[in-house]
């Protein structure tokens, strides 16, 4: 695919036209982007109006099919549409089979059960997701709130070894019964695989149908899942307190079919970025943000891992890898810094033993960066 011919793809489906009753429109589109990732061709078009993109989202899915289809048929294609304005109606209710197929960003489905969903994400792998995932996800717990925590890095899962999960989940009524750890509602592919030393060599089609069944197939709440420590604050007339107050995503690397099709069928409340100080891991993590900003999905702000290391008093913090990049990147997106985690041993340590490091270490100012960040969290939505 040269760029010749994605300036012939972009041209194409600027010139879609729309017949409504009589009246021939062409997309009002402010923004056309495309990313290619191995075999899969992604697009995300961008309307200035939601209702055009709403009312007509499977013919216009079909036909930009259609246009890449025809330059190159081999390519496995992902079309999101997407509004910058305010828009909260529903899609028409004329839909048939082909429509209910659709993934339509405009309408992403709130996942049963549960309040708040957020997405850990950097873009790549190896900088910390699901270090962050787990730690925040005690963090909230030891508050008082419900939380689940879901691995959606099916390739590389590492939260079933880090939350010390080695079996296969239960079901009922058809849903997964996630498992109990740490205080924590957890589901990994990795107990459902059990073989750790295989490669999980599956195509998009397969992945996406896993996805589905952890995030939206899971039986996230219960009769009994209330704290007592929430259920004393609850004031009378108040309902639904069995649903988890949070859902923690430990997303997927990368910015392409997968992790499109995910921010297109959720309902995301917001994202958590994490990075690494080098170069290399900032060019990923700028990506992951551009793909959140472009699906209309609130970022939180980001956290700096792996930024210093303490002398042996914790009286003196050294940079390896240099300081302040990290807080001017910040300053450039617009987006807040919200902590900077240290290299030390004992946080990748408890990782691999199966126990994170706030469920052994609460008392150690480490914890106290995790918590802060749940902190942050709390503030935002309660």
């Amino acid at each position: 695919m040269t760029q010749n011919n994605i300036e012939e793809i972009k041209n194409k489906i600027c010139q879609i036209e729309l017949d409504d009753n009589g009246e021939i429109y062409r997309l009002n589109i402010s923004d056309i982007n495309i990313s290619i990732e191995n075999n899969n061709l992604s697009v995300i078009l961008n309307f200035k109006n939601s209702d055009l993109a709403q009312n007509y989202d499977v013919f216009i899915t079909n036909k930009c099919t259609d246009i890449i289809k025809e330059i190159n048929k081999d390519f496995e294609v992902t079309i999101v549409l997407t509004s910058h304005e305010n828009n909260n109606k529903s899609t028409s209710n004329n839909s048939n089979n082909s429509k209910e197929k659709q993934k339509k960003i405009l309408n992403p489905t709130k996942i049963e059960g549960v309040k708040h969903v957020i997405a850990i994400a950097a873009g790549k792998g190896g900088v910390g997701k699901s270090t962050l995932s787990t730690n925040l996800a005690i963090a909230l717990s030891k508050k008082g709130f419900n939380v689940g925590l879901v691995d959606t890095d099916i390739h590389g899962p590492s939260i079933g070894k880090m939350m010390n999960i080695n079996k296969e989940p239960d079901f009922k009524d058809n849903k997964i019964i996630p498992h109990k750890a740490f205080g924590i509602k957890t589901i990994s592919i990795s107990a459902m695989i059990n073989d750790d030393d295989k490669a999980i060599i599956w195509r998009g089609p397969m992945v996406s149908k896993a996805l589905n069944q952890m995030m939206a197939g899971t039986k996230w709440h219960d009769d009994n899942s209330i704290s007592d420590k929430i259920k004393n604050s609850l004031s009378k007339g108040t309902t639904n307190r069995n649903e988890l107050d949070y859902l923690i995503v430990d997303f997927p690397p990368g910015t392409s079919d997968i992790q499109i099709s995910m921010v297109q069928q959720y309902k995301f409340s917001t994202a958590l970025m994490i990075t690494t100080p080098q170069d290399i891991s900032i060019l990923d993590v700028t990506k992951a943000i551009d793909l959140f900003r472009k699906v209309n999905i609130d970022i939180m702000g980001l956290v700096k891992n792996m930024s210093y290391i303490t002398t042996g008093d914790n009286t003196e913090k050294l940079y390896p890898f240099g300081e302040g990049n990290i807080e001017n990147f910040c300053s450039k997106q617009n987006i807040d810094f919200l902590a900077e985690l240290p290299i030390d041993s004992r946080i990748s340590s408890q990782g691999d033993a199966g126990e994170p490091f706030t469920s052994k270490y609460w008392e150690d100012p480490i914890s106290r960066i995790f918590e802060n960040l749940a902190d942050r969290v709390i503030e935002k939505y309660n």
